[in-house]
């Protein structure tokens, strides 16, 4: 099958009503309204009024075991933490920051048994865990990276050859969203009612999940 064949199969998919009802009833609302949640108690945590912060509020994009080791090293060190989403939050367009919020809070992974520094170790967690935290701060232009899920479903379907950049998280990351706007612009041409990043990242999670199961 050509990738044009699987994007149309996939829009043809996506154009569903209960497709479309889905991705609003059950991406879209809870999505925004959980990332503004999320972005008001870490923008509270950046201004020092807390040193606890609940850093996935009615969201379940992070795996809970990673958010649970996330939130340890957040509560024993806060000023890492502080300097590396200053960082990353400062530049979201070439993503310059995403390497080095990685080399700022490395050394608060000591925190965590060996075991769950492991969850840490490749270069798709690390990119996942940042891809989280600039979706939480713009998640209109941010979609969420995740291997099993968004990129599984991207890689299907943009008429690219060969994978990802996966040489650094910033080259991840780039690489990703630019596939996403890419077939978001396709869609919209099609006709479909995607609004905005949240819209597209919400596809590519039905599609990974119902339509390329394979």
């Amino acid at each position: 099958m050509t990738y044009k064949q699987k994007f149309a199969g996939a829009t043809a998919f996506l154009r569903l009503p209960e497709k479309m009802a889905q991705l609003d009833a059950e991406e879209r609302h809870y999505k925004r309204r959980g990332a503004a949640a999320t972005r008001d108690a870490l923008e509270s945590f950046l201004r020092g009024e807390t040193e606890e912060p609940n850093i996935q509020i009615e969201l379940n994009l992070l795996d809970w075991r990673m958010k649970d080791d996330l939130s340890s090293m957040f509560i024993h060190h806060p000023k890492l933490f502080r300097e590396a989403l200053t960082a990353l939050w400062a530049d979201q367009i070439t993503f310059k920051g995403a390497d080095l919020f990685w080399s700022i809070i490395d050394p608060a992974l000591n925190v965590l048994p060996a075991t769950h520094q492991k969850r840490f170790a490749s270069l798709n967690a690390r990119t996942s865990v940042v891809s989280y935290f600039l979706f939480v701060a713009n998640p209109q232009h941010h979609p969420f990276y995740r291997a099993s899920f968004s990129a599984k479903a991207i890689q299907a379907l943009y008429d690219k050859s060969e994978g990802l950049d996966r040489r650094t998280i910033s080259g991840l990351l780039q690489d990703f969203v630019g596939r996403c706007k890419h077939v978001q612009a396709l869609w919209q041409e099609e006709g479909l009612p995607l609004e905005d990043m949240l819209d597209t990242q919400s596809a590519l999670y039905i599609l990974a999940q119902e339509h390329f199961k394979g």
